[in-house]
Formats: C-alpha cells, sequence, structure tokens
C-alpha cells in the first residue's frame, strides 16, 4: 500500500509540475477574446489557427503595438500569461503587459521572465511560420498584486521590418511551483486518510 501511495504521489506531483494551467487558469483568447479582453489593433481570422476555429490576427507596421485589451479580473495565482504565437512575416521586437500602473516590458534584455518554447526569452527564437509557446512571468511587475489588480493588456510589438502574427490560446495560469504545492498538500491529506 505504501508503494502504491507513492507511486500515485510521484506521478501527481509530475503531472501537475508539467501541466501548470489544470487548475486557477483565465482564458484571455480562445477563438475570440474572453473574461472581458477584446481585440487590440487585431481581429478575427482563421488563416492560421493553433487549436480551434480562430486566432486573433495582428498586422502591424514597426514599433505598433497588437494584442489584447480589457479589463480581467485575476485571481491570487494569476502570475503567467501563457499563449501560442504564429509570425507569418516580419519579427516580433518586444511584449508589453499591463497589470497595474505603466506597462511592462518584454524584450531580450529580461530573458529570465519570460520563454519561448521553455527556454529563456529571445525574440530571434520566433521563427516565420511556426507556432511558438510564449510565456511571461507577471511578477516582473513589482507593483502587481495577483487577485488585487486586473488584466489590461497584452501588447505585441513588431521589429522594424513590421510583422503579421498570429495569437491563439492565451491564459493566466499559476506558476508551477504553486501547482506542485498544492498537489503536495493534496498528497499529504491522502496519506493522512490512509494512516487512519
Amino acid at each position: 500500500m505504501k508503494t502504491r501511495l507513492t507511486l500515485l504521489a510521484v506521478g501527481l506531483i509530475t503531472l501537475v509540475a508539467a501541466s501548470p494551467s489544470m487548475a486557477a487558469t483565465i482564458v484571455l483568447f480562445d477563438d475570440d477574446p474572453q473574461n472581458g479582453m477584446g481585440y487590440f489593433n487585431s481581429e478575427q481570422s482563421n488563416e492560421q489557427v493553433y487549436a480551434g476555429i480562430y486566432s486573433a490576427k495582428m498586422d502591424r507596421g514597426a514599433w505598433s503595438e497588437a494584442g489584447l485589451i480589457g479589463n480581467t479580473t485575476t485571481d491570487a495565482d494569476s502570475t503567467i500569461v501563457t499563449l501560442e504565437f504564429y509570425v507569418a512575416s516580419g519579427s516580433l521586437g518586444e511584449t508589453t503587459i499591463i497589470t497595474n500602473g505603466p506597462g511592462v516590458v518584454y524584450n531580450n534584455g529580461n530573458s529570465a521572465y519570460w520563454t519561448v518554447n521553455g527556454n529563456p526569452g529571445n525574440t530571434g527564437d520566433i521563427t516565420v511560420g511556426s507556432w511558438h509557446t510564449l510565456t511571461f512571468d507577471l511578477t516582473l511587475n513589482t507593483n502587481y498584486t495577483p487577485g488585487t489588480d486586473n488584466f489590461a493588456r497584452l501588447a505585441l510589438k513588431p521589429g522594424r521590418d513590421g510583422m503579421v502574427a498570429y495569437l491563439d490560446d492565451a491564459s493566466l495560469v499559476p506558476e508551477p511551483a504553486t501547482m506542485s504545492l498544492l498537489a503536495i498538500g493534496g498528497i499529504g491529506v491522502l496519506l493522512r486518510r490512509k494512516r487512519r
């Protein structure tokens, strides 16, 4: 019995750590803007879609932002933004996220706070013609309080050559460490019940 519980514990921790979006996910875009978000210099498109029917198309000139804008209520675990991103032409210069006060810019100078396909953020890794998973750590904004401050804008800015790009499956999710702690707590409750 002890061996089974140990295997269950390891499996659950691994599953939760690998899937940070299992709980407390707030969808920002899934076929359409969700939860108080809207299009920002972007439009619904079915030209390139990661999942579902539609994505948000951004066709912008140099240094002209596009993405999602609105007023989404966050919860205490809303510390990561994750999305799928496809560049058809041009390149991404930087990303600005507004949660509280002025926007926070994510670029190659603060790559520890965002990732491209699980690697430290580098706009050079976002190749034309492929979908890429981007994540942004909202704790870069020291004025942001999850659960108190709302999510206001996700703005992707092209480089000097402009950009035609698509955004899909955008969500606010808890950080993996938070989910691992929740899993460990749940396992502790299971073990305690089995001992009784």
